[in-house]
């Protein structure tokens, strides 16, 4: 793939093989947009709709995939359990985006899902504060809480592969009543 046009969506739960892929697609320069597994399959679209990936990464657990996905031209590249890695066959012309991390989703005051690119060099920077501002090191433990689609997963992502601290994961129905 074109790491200057390929992006990559991502609609599942944080897992292992979630946050592998994160930290392997920021690493080939392949910006990420991560969806919010638990939102209404139409705001999903919307936002599936602006990006246009090449690449899917989805739990076809989803209504989303159940709803959308799989009524679409795809190739599958990988599948495992309920985690599915598919590459769109049709999209419009790509955007160059050589330095662009991922897109972050919200909603605004309209309720329009709205895009905020984050480069790459405010990530690494974001998180290179981070780190030296809470003395993250290799002794440190970061218990990851936030969800993929939210700004601080940044910190919860890339802070123990930058400084060699532990990661300890909760799941989003560990966090549930």
């Amino acid at each position: 793939y074109d790491t200057a046009t390929t992006r990559i969506f991502i609609h599942a739960y944080r897992t292992p093989a979630v946050a592998a892929l994160v930290w392997s697609v920021f690493y080939a320069r392949i910006p990420y947009v991560p969806s919010d597994i638990d939102q209404p399959s139409i705001r999903t679209q919307k936002i599936f709709t602006q990006v246009e990936p090449r690449l899917i990464f989805i739990d076809t657990d989803t209504a989303f995939y159940r709803e959308q996905v799989s009524k679409m031209d795809t190739v599958v590249l990988w599948e495992k359990d309920s985690l599915m890695m598919l590459e769109v066959k049709e999209i419009s012309p790509p955007v160059h985006h050589r330095e662009l991390a991922s897109v972050l989703f919200t909603s605004g005051t309209t309720g329009v899902p709205k895009g905020v690119m984050i480069p790459r060099a405010n990530t690494v920077a974001f998180t290179r504060w981070m780190c030296q501002t809470f003395n993250v090191n290799e002794t440190s433990r970061i218990l990851s809480v936030s969800p993929l689609h939210f700004d601080l997963s940044v910190f919860d992502f890339f802070a123990p592969f930058f400084s060699c601290a532990a990661s300890a994961r909760m799941g989003a129905y560990e966090r549930r009543p």
